[in-house]
């Protein structure tokens, strides 16, 4: 129901602003009738057409907003409840290791229609025009910072009057450039943002399964992107400072590539496409702050684990020495740091089967997670990873990563591995700190995921008291 509700709430925005530049569009109109310059009366003309332009493009965007087809399901309350299926799922969904894939990859795949590919060619006509524009409005600011420089340091009064008289001369042509680009830009992304959003209920994964909960998160990151794009176009359109309504468009240029990316990305996982080379290298360039043994992991191998058929363990209990070990849901009581998992009393889980255990262990100056991993009978030269999803209000640090790469990022602790390590059991920990007291133990969800010859497989974590 909260979905719909801020669905509900960007419409009416929307809608509002369409109703006011279209109020605006009629008052210019009357400004314009009322007037006998027919040079004056052609500019507010032009300008009421361009308000009434925006109008119709809000009201547009308000009513797809409206009638967005996503995959839905209900649950039963006293009412049949429309829910999110992201929101009520309760394993972590990363998006951040997903690698962009090519549009022309993409488009392949989509098996556009004949008017469909050719208005996308005629997109990537415009496209090539609008960067040659670019390049102008770069040769125009090159020029005007030379002439500056005269003006600045003259090496006589007449070169800098000259300088000076030439300057608004090319600035009113560079942002002439740069906002025609601007316009350009809009239109070529609209069209592609759009004709993706169209085609995702035919290829869209409507299932459960990790890489469907991904596609799915890149495809609302993607639309609440392309909302901010849009708001900042209107802003733009409708500030008078010309370099502030540039730099508002370039953020909104930005933000639209960036929900096409992601819309890009989300069909790579569909068609389940393995990522070349050159998009392993793009990746890491666009990544430069990811951790080192991250990079290297992601350039050098092609074991993707978001583009593999998934198979996750639902198993509920795992036998230990013939006896059964209950997990509690996160009921985990404060535990003496003696009493850790591994405590030189690993013989009393089982190696027959990959597991991994939680045991959260509060401290004088912290809580201490400790995670029991085997993977005793499946080969040590593959990719593994351990995602955990902590608590808003906590940081995590590392303590034991063996070998691992460590990282945590939007309440997301991580271990990475490009090939796993060699014993058969072993323990990793990471300490949490609360920015406020807290006498609770912090609820945390979590997976190991590991590749073997089926695909990719996904142990989900379980606490051990």
């Amino acid at each position: 129901a909260q979905n719909i509700g801020n669905n509900k709430s960007i419409a009416k925005q929307y809608a509002s602003e369409a109703e006011f530049y279209f109020n605006e569009a009629n008052n210019i109109r009357q400004k314009a009738k009322n007037t006998s310059d027919k040079t004056q009366k052609t500019e507010e003309l032009k300008r009421a057409t361009d308000f009434e332009k925006k109008a119709l493009s809000s009201q547009d965007f308000a009513v797809d907003v409206l009638t967005d087809v996503n995959p839905v399901f209900f649950v039963s309350t006293n009412d049949l409840t429309k829910v999110d299926r992201l929101d009520i799922l309760n394993q972590p969904v990363d998006v951040d290791d997903i690698v962009h894939i090519k549009t022309s990859r993409i488009i392949s795949k989509l098996n556009l229609k004949e008017d469909e590919l050719k208005r996308f060619d005629e997109v990537e006509k415009k496209r090539v025009i609008s960067e040659q524009l670019i390049n102008d409005a770069a040769q125009y600011k090159k020029t005007i910072d030379s002439l500056q420089k005269i003006v600045a340091m003259p090496p006589n009064e007449k070169e800098k009057n000259r300088a000076q008289k030439q300057i608004p001369k090319l600035e009113k042509n560079m942002f002439a450039s740069q906002f025609t680009s601007a316009e350009i830009d809009e239109g070529v992304n609209d069209a592609r943002f759009y004709l993706y959003k169209d085609n995702f209920q035919k290829t869209r994964l409507n299932d459960n399964s990790n890489e469907a909960r991904q596609g799915k998160q890149l495809e609302k990151n993607a639309i609440t992107k392309y909302s901010k794009a849009k708001s900042l176009r209107e802003k733009a359109f409708m500030n008078k400072d010309a370099h502030k309504a540039f730099d508002m468009v370039v953020q909104a240029k930005q933000l639209e590539i960036e929900a096409i990316e992601d819309q890009e990305k989300a069909y790579g996982i569909y068609f389940n496409l393995k990522p070349l080379d050159d998009e392993l290298k793009e990746y890491a360039l666009n990544h430069p702050n990811k951790n080192k043994q991250e990079q290297n992991l992601i350039v050098k191998t092609t074991a993707d684990i978001t583009h593999i058929e998934t198979k996750i363990d639902t198993t509920e209990q795992i036998t230990a020495s013939n006896q059964t070990n209950n997990v509690q849901n996160n009921n985990v009581e404060k535990i003496d740091t003696s009493q850790q998992i591994v405590n030189n009393n690993t013989q009393n889980f089982s190696s027959e089967q990959v597991f991994c255990y939680r045991q959260i262990v509060r401290d004088v100056d912290g809580i201490t997670v400790h995670l029991l991993v085997n993977t005793a009978n499946i080969s040590k030269d593959i990719y593994g990873k351990i995602q955990e999803k902590i608590p808003t209000g906590y940081t995590a640090t590392n303590i034991e990563s063996k070998n691992g790469s460590f990282s945590f990022k939007d309440n997301n602790v991580k271990f990475l591995w490009k090939t796993l390590p060699s014993e058969s059991q072993y323990q990793i920990s990471y300490k949490l700190i609360a920015s406020t007291t807290s006498s609770e133990m912090p609820y945390i969800s979590g997976s190991l995921f590991y590749i073997d010859n089926e695909g990719t497989k996904i142990k989900t974590i379980k606490n051990y008291d």
